[in-house]
């Protein structure tokens, strides 16, 4: 009888599941299901959303895998969104709201410079998990003493699924959250006790594609899955990503163009001397390392511009064509256009190592600010934005880039942009949900370790 692997990845805007064939490594059936209900809408510059709901989505997503599938899965692999924060009471429906990577309160607050002042680390970010258990220390919170377990939302689901009376996390998630050793792979506990966390809170950290243990009765009921399969420890969906679309490690560059937009290379051990600030060191699979720049504003960028020109057709009271029509208007005619005529710089939602920046439209004239141009250079900035994030050393000798999200899949005048600013050939990655497949292989990996 064929066994399957699933991989779920617990996104912002969705949840994602695929099953794979841990022999064959194909695709045998993908689900999406939107987050969207999910946002709770509270004060301007915080991001949450409902933790219960956002379980109840991956179960519905689980469900509809069809039952002669479902009743063979052998592994469960678990992925979703980085740096956010969930705190819960371990054996019970007790969760708060997750705090996710787009929370900006602690600056908002005015909490990030103290934090960033008492750790000494000015690598303390908005949205990052220890930033906001800062900002509950600050804020003398109760919920840091009505619950017991942190962790990503991923990483609560995990621990939920195998009964863990503890929270738990593996390596990769726990250097987004910040205060974390990326070489010994430990929290910086001194430091969570400086901004007035108890450490005993903090989530056990097991190894990238580590098993984490097997899925107990209640959620196997509730997921309708075998009870007893192995559940591999969450891994952050950067590097599910890159375990999915990452041909040869010491030769190629990632680079994803979702909402936000990731470069990153992958490194055979953790780099000597002092990075930029723009750099994040993160754990990977055997001991590796990743190198990774990442942008608030990918693909946004140009939405941004999709959406002001629905915005602007509105108020002249002219026909609004439906997005697709205006994602493909622009895209083309940004191909026509010439990068060069205008400046821009695409961090609309500001950079984490520079939350005041915002965007720039500059090199204006009275010929200068066509739709064309605009729309080209904008193409332009969000692929050089990333580039310049990362130091010439960590990209010499890639030879490819390898492309994936859908603001590279569907807009050619992007897939130009990479092209110009790394003078190296693109190959755009067709898999489907990279993330969410990087989990169903790095779990069918662990079954066949075991085996």
């Amino acid at each position: 009888m064929t066994e399957y692997v699933l991989g779920v990845d617990i996104g912002t805007s969705k949840v994602a599941v695929v099953v794979n064939s841990p022999v064959e490594q194909e695709a045998k059936f993908f689900q999406c299901h939107s987050l969207a209900e999910t946002q709770i809408q509270t004060k301007q510059g915080y991001s949450e959303q409902n933790t219960e709901q956002i379980f109840n989505a991956t179960v519905q997503a689980i469900n509809a895998i069809p039952e002669q599938i479902r009743s063979q899965i052998a592994a469960l692999g678990v992925t979703g969104q980085m740096h956010g924060v969930v705190l819960w009471n371990p054996g019970t429906t007790q969760y708060t709201s997750l705090v996710n990577w787009q929370d900006s309160r602690c600056s908002v607050d005015g909490v990030l410079a103290e934090l960033q002042h008492v750790t000494g680390d000015t690598g303390m970010r908005d949205g990052f998990g220890a930033s906001t258990l800062g900002w509950y220390a600050a804020r003398k919170s109760h919920l840091l003493h009505d619950y017991s377990a942190a962790s990503t939302i991923q990483g609560c689901f995990v621990s939920e699924c195998i009964g863990s009376a503890t929270g738990l996390i593996d390596s990769s998630d726990a250097a987004s959250w910040g205060l974390f050793d990326s070489q010994s792979k430990e929290w910086k506990k001194d430091r969570f006790t400086a901004i007035g966390v108890d450490t005993r809170i903090l989530p056990e950290v097991l190894a990238v594609g580590a098993i984490a243990g097997s899925l107990q009765l209640e959620w196997a009921a509730k997921l309708d899955l075998p009870v007893g399969i192995p559940v591999m420890i969450s891994v952050g969906d950067n590097q599910a990503s890159l375990f999915s679309t990452i041909g040869d490690p010491e030769t190629d560059i990632a680079l994803t163009l979702g909402t936000g937009g990731q470069l990153s290379v992958v490194l055979s051990a953790y780099p000597a001397g002092e990075l930029p600030e723009t750099v994040e060191i993160r754990p990977y699979v055997d001991d590796q390392y990743i190198a990774v720049a990442a942008a608030l504003c990918g693909g946004a960028a140009f939405r941004w511009l999709v959406e002001l020109l629905e915005d602007w057709l509105e108020e002249l009271e002219l026909p609004v064509p439906d997005r697709d029509t205006l994602y493909s208007k622009l895209d083309t005619l940004a191909l026509q256009g010439d990068p060069e005529a205008l400046s821009v710089c695409s961090s609309f939602l500001g950079e984490r190592h520079a939350p005041d920046r915002k965007g720039i439209i500059s090199k204006i004239d009275m010929h200068s600010c066509s739709l064309r141009n605009l729309s080209a250079a904008l193409s332009d900035s969000l692929v050089k934005n990333l580039r310049d994030m990362l130091s010439d050393d960590l990209l010499a000798g890639r030879t490819k880039v390898l492309g994936s999200g859908n603001a590279i899949r569907q807009l050619h005048s992007v897939q130009q942009a990479v092209e110009r600013t790394f003078g190296l050939p693109l190959i755009t990655v067709e898999t489907q949900e990279e993330a969410a497949t990087g989990a169903a292989l790095l779990a069918a990996r662990s079954l066949l370790k075991a085996d």
